[in-house]
């Protein structure tokens, strides 16, 4: 009982720091770092910046995310895991990133963040219980959203022509159905 009472103030107390555009988050995102006299509030770190300000730019000129990655590859610019553990010394990439390496999922993951814009976008995730490991993937209608808490790194207009660009190249999805190869495997004829 104690410890369950004890889970709900703390969760209590983090909705408020959302609520409140707070950043909660254990690291800050890629492009990001905590602020050394406010760990709840997010500077831009200059060193990764301009990898951002690149993936969106290249977006928004029509490059898919595979492209992107290839890009990325070439140049061996770290991921966000391989960046973080660099700049955490104390974490094991081994342990904390499976594939270490540049994804189209990743890559789709920035273009769509709106922690980019300025914003910040908590609650994407809730845990059953604080006895539970098990994560639930929250709708975006139910992230808590507080508009304009950092400077951003991109403009609104980069990332709604982004937005826009990746709408056109998704297939619209009939009768509900839902191919589980979707992404990931292509015809050869077209490649």
């Amino acid at each position: 009982m104690y410890a369950r009472d004890t889970s709900k103030k703390i969760r209590s107390a983090f909705i408020s720091k959302m609520n409140e555009g707070q950043y909660i988050g254990n690291f800050a995102p890629y492009g990001y770092r905590k602020n050394p006299e406010n760990k709840n509030h997010l500077l831009i770190d200059e060193e990764i910046a301009p990898i951002i300000k690149n993936i969106f730019a290249m977006a928004s000129q029509g490059y898919t995310p595979s492209e992107i990655v290839e890009f990325l590859k070439e140049r061996s610019i770290p991921t966000p895991a391989i960046y973080r553990c660099q700049v955490h010394k104390h974490l094991d990439i081994n342990k904390y990133s499976k594939r270490q390496e540049w994804t189209s999922g990743s890559i789709v993951k920035i273009l769509r963040n709106p922690v980019y814009l300025g914003h910040m976008a908590q609650k994407k995730t809730t845990k059953i219980s604080f006895k539970s490991k098990k994560t639930i993937i929250n709708a975006r209608e139910d992230w808590v959203l507080v508009e304009d808490t950092h400077e951003p790194i991109i403009s609104r207009e980069c990332f709604e022509m982004v937005r826009r660009r990746a709408e056109s190249r998704t297939c619209e999805r009939k009768n509900g159905f839902v191919n589980v190869f979707s992404g990931i495997a292509k015809c050869a004829n077209f490649t």
